[in-house]
């Protein structure tokens, strides 16, 4: 099922730091300190 564009950009209120890209790609970009925490922090994405 496809968001519409009110609906996508409704939700995006709702949540910090997620961007719409190309009218097409929800992104978030996280930094960290350390670039091996950031690879072995898998717990992040799962």
């Amino acid at each position: 099922m496809r968001l519409t564009d009110e609906e996508v950009q409704s939700l995006l209120q709702e949540i910090e730091d997620w961007k719409l890209v190309e009218e097409r790609w929800i992104t978030k970009k996280y930094r960290f300190q350390d670039y091996l925490q950031g690879i072995d922090n898998g717990s992040l994405f799962t």
